[in-house]
């Protein structure tokens, strides 16, 4: 949510409620007149309380980390689904601040009134309120004259330096629904749990199939992977960690049939209802999750939003990585379809992912040759290069893709002209996270054409996923482009629903 002059932008600090957020919410207490406010008095004992149980989650997690009962193995069924980065020196300290915060807002949740509580977050209270274990910010020393962008998102804006850096957190442009203001699942009108996730995809999934248009609209598979690119590019996929990169932690048995008996802070089992129409024919009942990462390194007292582990530039930040790596002569090594090392150690991912992410890497090692092949080529040539692609990857984005999806005239009414603006703070909202991401589904299509030499062959699309060699780039590529997908679907449907 932002302000808007004629040539600057003001971004909220706070997420902001607005007047349909009780109905949105259901349980949300009626605070319009409720001016109270925690003692801050207190804050002090329950920072201390908070710092020790972060503490002590943070060990607990290191030793489960290195017990294989609570890691996912080999033989399991969804191995490799949850790979877990390591946490990195320089964010040891950061991780830690965010957990001290988070105990530190669960027990106001326990010991405060949830009018007082809202008014906190909500920056009604005390302006700038952080705790004390937080003192001093992050310096960030830019060079002003150096030419092309950073690899992990900093100093990209001179004037505010960690606007779109790796790590950050996403902004709340609208206030979450928690049933306890600050972490714990939003609950119905009535008080009872919300339908279960997987129950929900489902019967979405049999009502747009039931009744759902036939048609399809000019868009293919291929323009699914492509916003997936993107979207990896932005934001990236940030699990709770510890000091060393894992599978992932176990949640349920290996067989999937039920929770397991070493559920750790690091998991969430999922279940998974019995008539679901993609696990309930292979009798899994329950699958692994690894939620997703808080940050609040500077242990502010408002809505924590998740972690963002790539930076907010479209800068293919998830090709190139959050460091140079080059060999000696600038190029990239490349893996199977032209996927760097960063793309090719996110698996699981599909071929036709890693084919158009490829198609950049291969750009940056074509342009190193020929640059290096010009005797006066001056200047770094991988730096060069790098700007070529990122340039050709934002002009397709700007001036094909964003158009095709919005239209000429929503495109040109948000005003896409890609001028800078030292205004606009470049963190991706929860809102592009989730509005992408909540109805994807309907789009995938259950086969993906594969199409090679000529020859097409409808395949599932849970084969790509498996044995990447084995599948020709190409005909990956091509395949994708000649399988629609019905994206009218939803909208068809929730006219019919009455929304």
């Amino acid at each position: 949510m932002y302000l808007f002059t004629p040539d600057k932008y003001y971004f909220s600090e706070v997420p902001e409620y607005y007047a349909g957020y009780d109905k949105q919410c259901g349980y949300s207490p009626k605070c319009y007149n409720d001016q109270s406010c925690p003692n801050q008095e207190l804050f002090g004992e329950y920072e201390k309380e908070a710092f020790i149980k972060a503490v002590a989650e943070m060990l607990s997690n290191e030793e489960q980390a290195q017990n294989s009962c609570y890691r996912i193995g080999k033989g399991e069924f969804d191995y490799g689904l949850f790979q877990t980065k390591g946490i990195k020196p320089n964010e040891d300290l950061d991780v830690r601040r965010t957990l001290t915060t988070d105990k530190f807002l669960k027990t106001l949740a326990k010991k405060m009134g949830k009018c007082e509580l809202r008014n906190l977050l909500d920056g009604k209270c005390y302006t700038n309120v952080t705790l004390s274990c937080c003192n001093g910010a992050e310096q960030i020393t830019c060079d002003p004259d150096d030419p092309y962008r950073s690899y992990d998102g900093s100093c990209n804006n001179l004037q505010h330096p960690s606007w779109g850096k790796r790590g950050n957190a996403l902004k709340h442009p609208i206030a979450p629904c928690y049933s306890d203001v600050v972490s714990k699942p939003a609950r119905s009108k009535s008080g009872a749990p919300l339908p279960q996730n997987r129950k929900l995809i489902s019967e979405l999934a049999d009502f747009l199939e039931k009744y759902g248009p036939t048609t399809s609209s000019s868009l293919n598979m291929f323009m699914v992977f492509c916003l997936e690119v993107i979207n990896s590019d932005m934001i990236g996929r940030a699990n709770k960690r510890t000091q060393c990169s894992t599978q992932g932690f176990r949640g349920c048995r290996a067989d999937g049939l039920d929770r397991s008996a070493f559920v750790s802070t690091l998991s969430n089992p999922l279940r998974m209802p019995a008539d679901d129409r993609y696990y309930g024919e292979s009798g899994i009942s329950c699958l692994n999750f690894s939620p997703q990462e808080k940050a609040n390194d500077r242990c502010e007292l408002k809505h924590v939003a998740e972690r963002n582990m790539e930076s907010s530039y479209l800068d293919l930040s998830s090709l190139y990585g959050d460091a140079p790596h080059y060999d000696a002569n600038g190029k990239l090594p490349l893996y199977h379809c032209g996927a760097t090392a960063p793309v090719a150690e996110s698996a699981p991912t599909a071929v036709q992912f890693a084919a158009i992410i490829g198609l950049f890497g291969k750009l940056h090692n074509h342009c190193v040759d020929r640059v290096r092949s010009c005797p006066k080529c001056k200047g770094s040539v991988q730096e060069r290069c790098r700007a070529l692609t990122i340039g050709v990857y934002q002009k397709i984005i700007y001036g094909q893709l964003l158009p095709l999806l919005f239209g000429d005239e929503l495109y040109n009414l948000c005003g896409f002209d890609c001028e800078y603006n030292p205004y606009a703070e470049s963190v991706v909202s929860q809102t592009y996270k989730n509005g992408p991401g909540r109805f994807a589904h309907v789009w995938i299509t259950d086969e993906v054409m594969y199409k090679r030499q000529g020859k097409s062959q409808w395949r599932p699309l849970n084969e790509y996923f498996r044995n990447h060699e084995s599948f020709d780039c190409s005909a990956t590529l091509a395949g994708a482009l000649e399988t629609p997908i019905k994206t009218d679907r939803l909208a068809d449907a929730v006219r019919a629903l009455g929304f």
